[in-house]
């Protein structure tokens, strides 16, 4: 039953609302932009890899990759155990090998630092 579905969500979504306490809405939110910052800022600095900055960003941003997005997803997945970016290209043509990555505030420091050398590993196969 939707309705049911319904409830239970604005039930779940007041329960972690309410254990965050006062101030948790806001740090998460803080949570959610340093790390999807530091994460873009990395990014950015793999050769062949480059971050849209077209836009301000919260926590999702696009990705340009030097290789199909299918590929490095695959490789991140079944090499590192990382779900990569969404393909941005199935849905836009004209936006191929471009991937949207988010990061919020239950991706740790390790997580993301794993994701950038792995980018980093798939970006020297590209250009060797």
């Amino acid at each position: 039953n939707i309705c049911t579905n319904q409830g239970l969500m604005a039930l779940a979504a007041c329960v972690h609302m309410a254990s965050l306490g006062k101030h948790g809405m806001q740090r998460v939110g803080e949570l959610c932009w340093h790390k999807a910052h530091y994460a873009a800022d990395e990014i950015d600095k793999i050769e062949g890899f480059s971050v849209d900055r077209s836009a301000p960003f919260f926590k999702e941003f696009v990705v340009n990759c030097p290789s199909t997005v299918k590929d490095i997803n695959e490789t991140l997945l079944y090499e590192r155990g990382i779900i990569g970016g969404y393909d941005i290209g199935q849905d836009y043509d004209h936006r191929s090998n471009q991937m949207l990555v988010c990061v919020t505030e239950q991706n740790s420091k390790a997580e993301i630092d794993l994701l950038v050398s792995t980018l980093k590993d798939i970006a020297e196969d590209t250009n060797s």
